[in-house]
């Protein structure tokens, strides 16, 4: 997993692909499906796939670390409005963008009830926000 992280750092995202498909199956047969190492390997084999434009393949993966983090951590955790994010940045991709909004307005929220207004990843939010509505125009609401 770390050697596919390095390897996408690098733009070698071919590369990074097999070895975090690796990592995933080999997480999952001994640590769970459920376990924390497992989401981590779903979003980095997602993301991998979203930077080759594979958002079909890289969506399931988003979807089902957003539930089991959902389902281990809460609504309103913080991992949760980081999962959210990964699915926002998939939409944006996707050109979906009303519900790339609504998931980085899902994530801003709970970012700022957990972590306070003015924590990096609110300002991180917020500017993914501000991207996306000025992507189509929005110059006011950006």
């Amino acid at each position: 997993n770390n050697l596919a992280n390095l390897y996408r750092v690098q733009g070698k995202f071919a590369a990074a692909e097999p070895l975090h498909e690796e990592a995933l199956r080999i997480r999952r047969q001994l640590l769970g499906k459920n376990h924390p190492d497992v989401v981590a390997t779903l979003n980095n084999l997602a993301v991998a796939y979203q930077d080759q434009g594979k958002f079909a393949e890289a969506e399931p993966l988003l979807e089902e670390a957003l539930k089991i983090r959902k389902e281990q951590l809460g609504e309103e955790h913080p991992e949760v409005a980081g999962t959210l994010t990964s699915l926002a940045n998939l939409r944006v991709g996707q050109g979906k963008y009303s519900a790339a909004g609504a998931l980085y307005l899902e994530a801003l929220k709970i970012r700022k009830m957990q972590l306070g207004d003015s924590h990096p990843d609110v300002a991180t939010t917020l500017n993914n926000l501000a991207c996306l509505y000025r992507s189509q125009g929005k110059y006011a609401t950006a």
